[in-house]
């Protein structure tokens, strides 16, 4: 998959769960999470002010003619990050996360690395044509 194609569905889809969190916090809280407090759903809103942020930046990298890898270099280690801090971080607050919570926090995770893995594809390509 292309490099700017795999950058957009990544802006698309943190953008719109992004949105979610900064829109629905109030509503949200109590579906992800076993203690729907005003800092829970604070939380909420914070992460979804960063993934707003992040899925307006990959948009713009992905509406480049050409990609720079300097950039996709980035984006895949930030996505990188988030499936390392997924794998460390639900574990230890399963307890703190309702059934679905836990269960979206490892769908988003499996995306994420589904995200790296093209995102490292088209580097890896880009790279070599370089």
């Amino acid at each position: 998959m292309r490099a700017a194609k795999v950058l957009t569905i990544n802006a698309i889809a943190s953008g719109l769960i992004g949105l979610a969190c900064v829109l629905d916090a109030q509503l949200l809280a109590p579906v992800l999470l076993e203690a729907s407090t005003p800092a829970a759903v604070l939380a909420l809103r914070i992460l979804g002010v960063g993934l707003t942020v992040f899925a307006i930046a990959v948009g713009l990298v992905a509406a480049r003619r050409e990609t720079p890898r300097t950039a996709l270099r980035v984006i895949l280690w930030a996505d990188m990050a988030w499936v390392a801090a997924t794998l460390v971080l639900a574990p230890m607050f399963a307890a703190a996360l309702t059934g679905m919570g836990l269960a979206a926090v490892i769908v988003v995770g499996v995306a994420v690395a589904v995200f790296a893995v093209f995102e490292a594809n088209a580097l890896r390509r880009a790279t070599a044509l370089a």
